[in-house]
């Protein structure tokens, strides 16, 4: 009777998960790809110093580990001051994560928008909202520096999408979509 009960509450828990937040490996390999065009780039070169082309997209433990930090700061209430939602410097030392770059952009929804219908499974708008993040990322010199690390061999990107209505008032039916982006590198 505890398995079922068990099995029952984790069903509940994905469902729940699945249904409140969308993944989308598309948009995490074009921002992906878009980081290492950069850093191919002139742009990026720093007193002569070229940095790698990263060639290890990452999977597994450390992609689990990164949609939780995505999540979390897909919550963060951007107006609260510190509401950075970076992780912990420690807890990503002790992964051998050796930066972080964290994004979050709303998505209306228009017929007369850059995006078109916003299908976010057409490749053409996910190449848009990818090119925008990655750029917000190379606009901060802090996340520059990240992206501009030489070394690094490894990287993480994840992506979580949730639909979000533009007013609590249940007859308005207009929504949003709320983007939140990270990269990881090792």
């Amino acid at each position: 009777m505890k398995k079922i009960i068990t099995i029952l509450l984790l069903l509940v828990s994905l469902v729940s998960f699945s249904q409140e937040y969308q993944t989308n490996i598309k948009l995490d390999s074009l921002i992906w790809i878009k980081i290492n065009e950069y850093r191919a780039s002139d742009s990026a070169i720093l007193y002569g110093d070229v940095p790698n082309v990263i060639t290890v997209f990452a999977l597994g433990d450390w992609r689990e580990f990164a949609y939780g930090v995505t999540i979390n700061h897909s919550k963060v209430n951007r107006r609260v001051v510190g509401g950075s939602g970076h992780t912990d410097p420690e807890i990503l030392a002790s992964r051998g994560i050796t930066g972080e770059c964290l994004f979050q952009m709303h998505l209306r929804i228009k017929d007369d928008d850059d995006y078109g219908d916003t299908d976010l499974t057409d490749e053409v708008t996910l190449d848009k909202i990818a090119t925008r993040i990655v750029t917000g990322w190379i606009n901060s010199w802090t996340h520059r520096i990240v992206l501009n690390w030489l070394d690094d061999a490894e990287s993480c990107v994840v992506s979580v999408i949730t639909k979000q209505p533009m007013s609590s008032d249940p007859s308005v039916k207009d929504y949003y979509y709320k983007i939140n982006s990270t990269y990881q590198t090792k």
